[in-house]
């Protein structure tokens, strides 16, 4: 599967040596969290069972806005990058990259938030100076969640780009 569109937002790497290419991270799962409840739109219901599931989410929503704002007030944003990104991949300037190394990138979605995404990566591509690389172990319900972000930002360019041309 090849990059879907391309975005320009806060992005870094670093290069991993082969006994760290696997690595887990926690915080992955509140970033996706924070980022899918910034993009729900919630459909209201008069079911009484519906409406309590609705407060209970709408406080957890709460909860996780609280702790993205206190950690973007101790943290700084990298700077921003051109990014081309996928459902199973990545891409970025980088023209000292080899085939088959290993990265871990770090990617902020939503600069609101400050919590950011991180990847592990495998070099599998390199075209004039941009690093292609596939995206590596991600657990399944994280990979879930990337993948509807990035479609859900490439209708939004697409339909952008109709009425654009209109």
């Amino acid at each position: 599967m090849s990059c879907l569109f391309e975005k320009e937002l806060p992005f870094m790497w670093s290069l991993l040596t082969t006994g760290d290419a696997y690595s887990e991270f926690p915080m992955n799962h509140i970033a996706y969290s924070l980022i899918e409840q910034n993009d729900e739109q919630y459909n209201h219901t008069d079911d009484e069972h519906d409406s309590e599931l609705q407060r209970i989410e709408n406080k957890v929503n709460l909860i996780l806005k609280i702790l993205g704002q206190m950690m973007h007030a101790n943290s700084t944003l990298p700077d921003k990058a051109r990014v081309k990104l996928g459902a199973e991949e990545l891409a970025w300037y980088n023209p000292e990259a080899k085939v088959d190394q290993y990265y871990q990138t770090t990617l902020y979605l939503n600069e609101d938030h400050c919590v950011p995404i991180k990847m592990i990566v495998k070099v599998n591509n390199l075209e004039s100076g941009w690093c292609h690389a596939r995206i590596e172990q991600q657990r399944l319900d994280e990979q879930s969640a990337w993948e509807r972000w990035v479609f859900r930002q490439h209708r939004r360019n697409v339909a952008i780009a109709r009425a654009q041309s209109k």
